[in-house]
């Protein structure tokens, strides 16, 4: 199921425009958040995930596809919260893969008061590990987008809560990859850091740096900045913290 609630733009090469009710073209105008706990869990359990709200004011719907580790969890069903949905939202063709698309959409914009419950995502658990190692969303299957009631895109974030938050440099996903992968980490406060990635030789075949805030951050990479495809190693380096791990570029 790769449902899109909005018309794309003839002509539009990249897909990335849409037009509105009044026939103007329009592009991603903000963002809203989903919000899960990175809680440990256990192996060999029933778990439910609440999907809190973060800046759901006057949406019409969205799409995205939930992305988990199938060696870690087994997708189960998902429940309504305050949005109406169901296993009738969903499509599940692509579990073995670890991706469940999701797709939901209201006729009247809604606003959703901020830690509200959106829905639920049930798993069983099948090893030991924190939710943020084995829940993601990105665009692999249904591309991750919100609309308001204009049919403006707005990006889709998901965000990790932690209570007690160490530093953790965690293996980018997807991995392989042949365009873009996420590198996410823990950070226990708010520092600068700097990404450097290598290939086996050890040249630097890309940098980026930046200001990392307390608890989950991500970094996105694209393929086309690396200009490099096999083993490549990356570094982060914030405050006082180092880890380096590997990730594979396919052509």
């Amino acid at each position: 199921m790769d449902v899109n609630f909005v018309a794309i733009k003839i002509g539009d090469a990249s897909g990335d425009a849409i037009v509105n009710s009044n026939g103007i073209e329009s592009r991603n105008t903000g963002e809203i958040s989903f919000v899960v706990e990175n809680t440990e869990i256990s192996s060999n359990e029933e778990i439910e995930i609440p999907v809190l709200a973060k800046d759901f004011a006057g949406i019409n719907g969205f799409q995205t596809t939930i992305a988990f580790n199938p060696g870690m969890v087994q997708f189960e069903n998902i429940e309504s919260g305050v949005l109406n949905i169901n296993n009738s939202n969903i499509a599940t063709n692509k579990l073995a893969q670890g991706y469940v698309p999701v797709s939901w959409f209201n006729a009247n914009a809604i606003d959703v008061e901020d830690n509200a419950v959106l829905f639920t995502l049930k798993f069983k658990s099948l090893n030991t590990a924190k939710v943020s190692a084995v829940l993601s969303i990105n665009s692999d299957v249904t591309k991750t987008e919100a609309y308001d009631s204009e049919l403006n895109k707005l990006n889709i974030a998901l965000e990790y809560r932690n209570n007690d938050v160490s530093f953790e440099l965690m293996q980018n996903r997807p991995n392989p990859f042949a365009n873009t992968t996420q590198i996410a980490f823990n950070i226990p406060e708010n520092t600068d850091y700097s990404l450097n990635i290598f290939d086996i030789t050890g040249k630097l075949v890309y940098k980026v740096s930046g200001q990392a805030e307390k608890g989950f951050n991500t970094v996105e990479i694209n393929k086309a900045q690396l200009n490099a495809t096999g083993v490549l190693y990356y570094t982060l380096s914030a405050g006082q913290y180092t880890a380096t791990k590997k990730m594979v570029v396919i052509k």
